[in-house]
């Protein structure tokens, strides 16, 4: 068992196994108006739709839990705390195929690295409601 600090619990190794095995494959099986490749993330979780879900929740909470921290670094002009934030995001929402978030974490870490500076509220805007679609998508999995 790891603990993640981040979401206050621990994680299994049954979760650690299929995040250390994303295979990136993105966009495969999915609606073009689905936030996350449920086919993808259910091939990689051996289509255990329980572990599944908790999984996507696992995300979730660590997801709302950062979105105050990623506004507060853009609001600062902290952008190396941004990058950082972002670029951990960034993993998250690929290991759980939330490839729309994910595309949006990968440019708000650029941003916050090359600038402009002016973009990062307007990204920060966007993460929000991607992050809130991925929760609605969440809570619709039975």
């Amino acid at each position: 068992m790891l603990y993640a600090g981040c979401i206050g619990r621990r994680i299994s190794n049954k979760v650690i196994s299929v995040v250390a095995n994303c295979t990136g494959d993105k966009g495969r099986g999915m609606s073009s108006d689905d936030p996350i490749d449920l086919a993808m993330v259910m091939e990689r979780c051996l289509n255990d739709r329980g572990f599944v879900r908790e999984l996507l929740e696992i995300f979730q909470k660590q997801a709302e839990a950062e979105l105050p921290r990623l506004r507060d670094a853009g609001e600062s002009g902290d952008m190396p705390k941004l990058c950082d934030l972002a670029h951990k995001l960034k993993g998250s929402a690929a290991n759980v195929s939330a490839f729309s978030l994910n595309r949006l974490f990968t440019e708000l870490e650029k941003v916050a690295r090359e600038g402009p500076a002016n973009r990062v509220a307007g990204l920060i805007s966007e993460v929000q409601s991607e992050i809130r679609r991925c929760g609605q998508f969440i809570a619709e999995i039975e």
